[in-house]
């Protein structure tokens, strides 16, 4: 049986067993495509000897002086400690792992671990890295955006994971020289459990990938794992463990939005403040620690009033809009920042549909879903106005066999009108022929309904032009019988002669039978 152990990024095969060191199944890259990449090097008194001047793992560019990468690559494996400032160096703008000539090299000033990182769960792997020098932005040398939002690392979502780790599964050492890419689908926490067999739990300070015949390996830990949202990436984990093999386990990353207080405790990250509901009224927004010469752009549903190099104001394109929306700040160096947004709407709010969750006797039970949740609401029965309420439900009479019900309120600014519709049949009801005007004075038409009627086609249920049809009043007694022929689709049955009240008219044909409440006036 094969033996299992845990790889925790990093390219030193002898460090420990839970490295990862490279990535399987990625294809080549350049550095201009993952500008925030780094390359964390061994320096000449790095504690292991072999590892000396050698690429260990790798990292993601906050801010000119801050890289982010994983706890257990700046942990001396030996002592457990913190390794010295002077036991690494970092390489910035480099495609080639081996590059020491056309990218950007600083020597590291600080080290910051988290302070409750546990090596043996894995909990809390990240640290900070404060550099001697700034780095100067250029195309192959920018800062990547924190996360902002839980929701970045969903299960169903893709991240892109970067590095210059192990190409091949095992043991022995195969890094690239050339940085590597992979698109790997997110998986729940409890899906990674289930197909792991070591005694590591992914927790909630986690997330998983997983890719058949791919995967993070040793000398990518530290390394980002990205998402697109609003046009742009943001860095929603760190590389951080994963079980062998490599190519068929989970890679484990650690989940940054979960750490977005402890980073911002020590260090300062650009950010844009301000509301995060956008209304059709003048909000301001405002770039902090940002550098450069400023640019701001917004997405189509937000309109930008005015701007400068610090803030932009901004409103809602328009009062009736609704859903997500974007504010960016794009600096001179090529830094971009984005504030992501909600227009007209709460945060997490679904857009409003209609649901009828009961169509018993002749009564429609209907309730409103997602939506601002902003009263009252009017509701409209095939576009006629039927009532108003303040609550989500309504409930009205009505014997059709089909049905168009809108729903209108303000949306959660007050400034616009949004609307939900329900158009076709009303489930639970069976239904091939429709009966109009219902109520009637003179008379009643029987039309077929479309050729399609739910899961059923209209050949599946009867074709025939000719069918028979019974009224019964409230006594049970029947009143009229015959039968119909249909004209264009259509039979017109005088009730002239019915006295006013309540009746049930029973329609049978080649393959189907349906009774409709009518009433006469």
């Amino acid at each position: 049986m094969k033996k299992k152990f845990l790889l925790i990024l990093m390219s030193l095969m002898f460090a420990a067993t839970y490295a990862q060191q490279r990535i399987i199944g990625g294809n080549n890259t350049t550095i201009d495509q993952n500008p925030w990449q780094i390359s964390m090097r061994g320096s000449g008194t790095y504690h292991i000897l072999a590892a000396r001047n050698q690429h260990i793992c790798g990292g993601s560019i906050l801010t000119p002086e801050w890289i982010l990468t994983a706890a257990h690559c700046i942990t001396n494996f030996n002592t457990g400690n913190v390794i010295g400032v002077n036991e690494i160096t970092i390489s910035a703008g480099i495609t080639q792992r081996n590059d020491l000539i056309t990218g950007q090299y600083r020597n590291v000033a600080q080290i910051i671990r988290h302070p409750n990182y546990n090596p043996a769960t894995q909990e809390n792997d990240v640290a900070l890295i404060r550099i001697t020098a700034p780095l100067n932005y250029n195309n192959d040398v920018l800062p990547i955006q924190l996360t902002d939002s839980a929701f970045d690392a969903l299960p169903g979502g893709m991240a892109r994971v970067t590095g210059w780790g192990n190409t091949l599964d095992g043991t022995a050492t195969t890094p690239s020289n050339i940085l590597q890419t992979l698109d790997m689908p997110i998986i729940s926490n409890n899906s990674a459990n289930n197909l792991n067999t070591g005694n590591v739990t992914v927790s909630n300070n986690m997330f998983a990938l997983r890719l058949v015949n791919s995967g993070v390996s040793r000398g990518d830990s530290g390394g980002p794992a990205t998402v697109l949202k609003s046009s742009q990436r943001f860095l929603t984990g760190c590389s951080s463990w994963g079980e062998s093999p490599k190519d068929n386990k989970p890679t484990i990353y650690t989940r940054l939005f979960n750490y977005r207080g402890w980073i911002s405790n020590n260090l300062q990250l650009p950010d844009i403040t301000g509301n995060n509901l956008v209304c059709n009224t003048n909000s301001t927004y405002t770039l902090q620690n940002g550098t450069g010469n400023i640019t701001w752009t917004a997405s189509g549903n937000i309109q930008i009033v005015s701007q400068n190099n610090t803030s932009a104001i901004i409103r809602a394109s328009n009062a009736s809009t609704s859903g997500s929306g974007w504010l960016r700040a794009t600096s001179n160096n090529g830094s971009t920042f984005t504030e992501r947004l909600n227009v007209n709407q709460v945060e997490g709010q679904t857009p409003m549909s209609i649901s009828i969750y009961s169509s018993s006797s002749n009564y429609i039970d209907v309730t409103i879903n997602g939506g601002s949740g902003n009263s009252p609401y009017d509701w409209y029965v095939n576009n006629s106005f039927l009532r108003t309420t303040t609550g989500r439900t309504t409930t009205f009479y009505y014997t059709e066999n089909s049905i168009r019900i809108e729903v209108r309120n303000q949306n959660t600014c007050g400034t616009g009108q949004v609307s939900a519709f329900f158009t076709g049949p009303i489930p639970g009801r069976y239904g091939y022929y429709r009966i109009s005007p219902n109520p009637a004075s003179t008379t009643i038409t029987i039309s077929k309904e479309s050729a399609t009627f739910g899961d059923f086609k209209s050949a599946e249920i009867g074709n025939s032009d000719v069918f028979g049809y019974q009224l019964i009043d409230l006594n049970n007694i029947e009143v009229m019988n015959g039968k119909g022929t249909f004209n264009n689709e259509k039979f017109d049955l005088d009730i002239t002669a019915l006295k006013k009240g309540l009746y049930i008219l029973e329609i049978v044909s080649d393959k189907i039978k349906e009774t409709h409440k009518i009433i006469k006036e």
